[in-house]
């Protein structure tokens, strides 16, 4: 337990009100000294612009304090020319920045499927996007802050601070879309490695004969070339969601299986939580891909790593971008904690 005197609490208290990160849910003016009354986040506090590309596609929206999306855009383009793509994405964030219907933007976040590097400020890597690496993307003309990251890294974000509770402590969050991303949650925040591409599951090699397909990245055998071209088919991102035999569905069970218990045996992982709006379309798939993990486990870890599809679902990312602007750029972690 905390040991602080009932004045210190009322100071924290009132810089959290005189901020107006917190309001009285009960409608009275809060005083030291007085009887306790409840407080509750304040919506209004701060508001993130976010944008979440993807190859086929943008998703703008704008997050208010407690998690909720205010407003939403969705544009359905092809983003793989970077010129074309690039030149849609900052047109359409200042429309939005120029016209923010009455809300007070604290910040924008760019959502990615790839490797971003804070020092150069590209993509490092992109498998759905490969036309946008190593191009600079002129944030700066935004006007705004900007903060950049990882689609699966912000999806495990948005799950630690919006989403049911998660075992912060050491959990795996699984993004599927077009590739397979990950990210690992410690103590709500992410273990990115050396150059924030740690933990990426669709990277992790699981054939090593001379014809194992070639991934993007560069090598060959990775998860993400073996089976993805046969989950996209089996979510529905590429044909009829389904569209696989039972062959090719016990193929992609027991590669992602074994690759997702592996991160588990090595890392002491105990939750893992699944984020893709398709997996409506292959409830199988989440099913045998649990069943086939388990199995793989260490015995002595095999009942106590708990499983679960995400309630946010690809929101999470949207979510995770926001709290991005949130602690990054107004610096709230300590705030918020405090309550």
């Amino acid at each position: 337990m905390l040991k602080v005197s009932p004045a210190t609490v009322s100071h924290w208290v009132q810089d959290l009100l005189d901020g107006d990160w917190v309001v009285e849910s009960d409608g009275k003016a809060w005083t030291p000294g007085r009887p306790s009354s409840c407080l509750t986040l304040n919506p209004n506090a701060a508001n993130a612009l976010v944008a979440d590309v993807t190859h086929d596609g943008i998703e703008i929206a704008m997050v208010n304090f407690i998690g909720e999306v205010v407003a939403r855009e969705n544009i359905e383009e092809p983003m793989a020319d970077f010129t074309t793509g690039s030149n849609l994405l900052l047109s359409k964030l200042r429309s939005w920045i120029a016209n923010p219907n009455g809300i007070e933007i604290s910040g924008v976040s760019l959502v990615f499927p790839g490797i971003w590097n804070d020092v150069t400020r590209n993509l490092l890597f992109s498998s759905s996007l490969p036309g946008w690496v190593g191009m600079d993307i002129p944030t700066h003309s935004l006007g705004i802050p900007v903060i950049v990251d990882n689609d699966a890294n912000s999806a495990a974000v948005g799950e630690a601070w919006f989403g049911e509770q998660v075992d912060t402590t050491n959990a795996l969050v699984v993004l599927l879309r077009w590739g397979i991303g990950s990210a690992v949650l410690h103590a709500r925040d992410i273990f990115g490695g050396s150059r924030n591409g740690a933990s990426g599951l669709g990277h992790m090699i699981v054939a090593n004969e001379p014809d194992a397909p070639l991934c993007d990245c560069g090598n060959q055998g990775c998860l993400e070339a073996v089976v993805g071209r046969t989950m996209r088919r089996v979510l529905g991102r590429t044909g009829s969601p389904g569209d696989v035999d039972d062959s090719e569905m016990q193929s992609i069970v027991t590669l992602l299986g074994s690759a997702t218990a592996n991160m588990v045996n090595l890392l002491g992982i105990q939750e893992i939580v699944m984020i893709g709006d398709s997996l409506t379309n292959a409830p199988a798939l989440w099913e045998m891909w649990v069943q086939e993990t388990r199995r793989l486990i260490m015995p002595h870890m095999m009942h106590s790593v708990r499983f679960r599809r995400s309630a946010l679902g690809e929101r999470a990312a949207i979510l995770g971008g926001a709290w991005n602007v949130f602690n990054q750029v107004l610096g709230i972690l300590d705030k918020r904690e405090a309550l």
